[in-house]
């Protein structure tokens, strides 16, 4: 039997500075590790990726505490990406340790409170995610399936207590998910693979629901448009969205 001992030193570091009482700024900085499974043509199990991630960003509460806005800026460096050997089959499972990626982007969150009967949380996104260095692919190659916008928004309306409806509540969304790209990345030994863009789309849904003391009705619908788009995770993973869906449920707390 062999004995063997690993460790690893993941530091952190934050700091928060609040000028007012409803503005809070922030900066960090963390480093961590993810663990790989995968084997090299040598069989050995490769080493963990090494990750980098800074932020900063800044939470507010305005109207009265009724509005909460939050926006926060990022990057995140993995220095110990993974990535095909060049030459080798798609289907082929051994990887290498030969690259590295940059991703950066925003993230802006809304939130309300209960204003007049209605909650509006609302959310946008920013991702551009490319490698930096490679054995592999083209530095600045763009990492396939990662949507570079995905925006969010939903409100919800609840009638009065005191009224006859006082446990009527419904609500309306939408969820935007903007272009991708899929097919092959072109690499040094293939520089004529291209990447295929993927159309951008929304959904919409809507929801109605009705409580009667411990009883709670609700019906949804989903994909209100019926609409058509795809799923690509990989080269020979691709899968349509759901379609229009209804939905009723039941439930009842003892």
């Amino acid at each position: 039997n062999k004995n063997w001992n690993d460790d690893a030193f993941s530091p952190r570091l934050g700091i928060v500075y609040q000028p007012t009482k409803k503005i809070s700024v922030f900066a960090s900085y963390t480093n961590t590790y993810e663990l790989n499974t995968a084997i090299d043509s040598f069989n050995n199990v490769l080493k963990p990726s090494i990750i980098d991630q800074f932020e900063l960003g800044i939470k507010t509460m305005l109207l009265n505490n009724l509005l909460s806005l939050n926006a926060t800026g990022y990057i995140i460096n993995n220095n110990n990406a993974l990535q095909s050997y060049p030459n080798l089959s798609p289907t082929d499972s051994r990887r290498e340790s030969g690259g590295q990626t940059k991703s950066q982007g925003i993230e802006l969150d809304i939130e309300t409170k209960n204003i007049l009967g209605f909650i509006i949380n609302a959310g946008y996104s920013y991702n551009d995610t490319r490698y930096t260095k490679s054995t592999l692919y083209n530095p600045g190659s763009r990492l396939r399936y990662n949507p570079s916008h995905t925006a969010n928004l939903h409100a919800y309306y609840h009638v009065k207590p005191t009224t006859k409806l006082g446990q009527l509540h419904a609500g309306v969304g939408a969820y935007y998910v903007g272009q991708r790209v899929a097919g092959r990345n072109a690499t040094k030994a293939n520089p004529q693979y291209l990447l295929l863009t993927i159309p951008d789309y929304f959904l919409f849904d809507a929801s109605l629901g009705y409580t009667y003391q411990n009883a709670t009705l609700r019906f949804k619908i989903n994909n209100i448009l019926n609409q058509l788009s795809y799923n690509v995770h990989d080269d020979n993973s691709v899968n349509p969205i759901a379609p229009r869906q209804f939905t009723a449920t039941l439930s009842y707390a003892l």
